[in-house]
């Protein structure tokens, strides 16, 4: 199995940062609304992604790009996308939270540093 780089230094459960685990959870027990195979098209620098479902061409914010992009190629740009959910699951384990409004992003809150002065 490959292995990506770990999930980006942030503290946000927001739309486009860290999936929460009830959205995942949620995401993986709903039979009415499963996810849709896709292909990625191109991830931006700055966490702008397109990819195709069906026939229509989606675009979402995440704030990991370089970490979509490296699950992505595991599985030859084949992705799987729940729209309920805005999930986005790509080579296999790895799950990103999509944000559906892509121009209307939080920055990423970055994790304090546990070390004491």
């Amino acid at each position: 199995m490959s292995r990506i780089r770990a999930p980006k230094s942030c503290d946000l459960y927001s739309a486009g940062h860290h999936p929460h685990w009830i959205q995942i959870f949620k995401g993986a027990n709903d039979l009415e609304h499963p996810p849709q195979e896709g292909r990625l098209i191109e991830v931006s620098p700055d966490g702008i992604a397109c990819f195709e479902v069906g026939d229509r061409v989606m675009r979402i914010w995440n704030h990991d790009p370089l970490r979509l992009i490296e699950a992505a190629a595991i599985s030859n740009g084949r992705i799987r996308y729940q729209v309920r959910w805005r999930l986005l699951l790509a080579g296999g384990n790895y799950v990103f939270c999509a944000n559906t409004l892509p121009d209307q992003h939080v920055p990423c809150k970055v994790r304090r540093s546990s070390v004491l002065m």
